[in-house]
């Protein structure tokens, strides 16, 4: 997970459902790139459940080394919190999406306006660990669908959400 941790990202659910993982699957391992107040409360939830060895806390990166971190990923997760009236700046989506990455994600607000559920990444319900969890186990034993839902995110992003695809749509003005 890539961002700036504040309470309506959700790592922390992240973390809970990272604790609920690495029981059934004790080589998962997280990283979670980024900070913000709610990195502390991730490390604390990952830390009581004796599971710290197994998580990376990068704190803040320079923009351009976050790529890196998501082409190392087997999974971008993107688990933010179920806010009223959510509006978050979809471009991390957009980069988990141009990765070619399986993504697991909850359906709020934009995400679910984005992401489809089955076909560009597994959208769970938000502050749900335990179907994150889930979600996560199941890439994990079907590297099949990992590998289609990343290629079908990264085509979508190519299509729809690429730089070159939004000055078209303007280009072409209303429809």
């Amino acid at each position: 997970c890539v961002g700036l941790f504040s309470p309506w990202q959700g790592v922390r659910f992240l973390a809970e459902a990272f604790v609920l993982l690495h029981q059934r699957l004790p080589d998962a391992r997280l990283v979670l790139v980024g900070d913000g107040e709610d990195a502390p409360v991730a490390r604390a939830v990952i830390e009581r459940a004796g599971a710290i060895e197994a998580a990376h806390f990068t704190g803040l990166v320079p923009r351009g080394e976050a790529p890196r971190y998501t082409a190392a990923a087997d999974v971008l997760v993107s688990p933010h919190a179920d806010v009223h009236r959510f509006i978050g700046s979809p471009i991390k989506l957009f980069e988990y999406m141009a990765a070619g990455k399986p993504i697991v994600a909850t359906r709020v607000g934009q995400i679910a306006e984005i992401l489809t559920d089955e076909s560009t990444a597994l959208l769970v319900a938000p502050e749900d660990p335990e179907a994150m969890a889930a979600a996560l186990w199941r890439l994990h034993h079907d590297r099949e669908l990992g590998r289609r839902l990343g290629t079908a995110a990264q085509h979508e992003a190519e299509q729809r959400h690429s730089w070159d695809a939004r000055l078209a749509s303007l280009l072409d003005g209303p429809a």
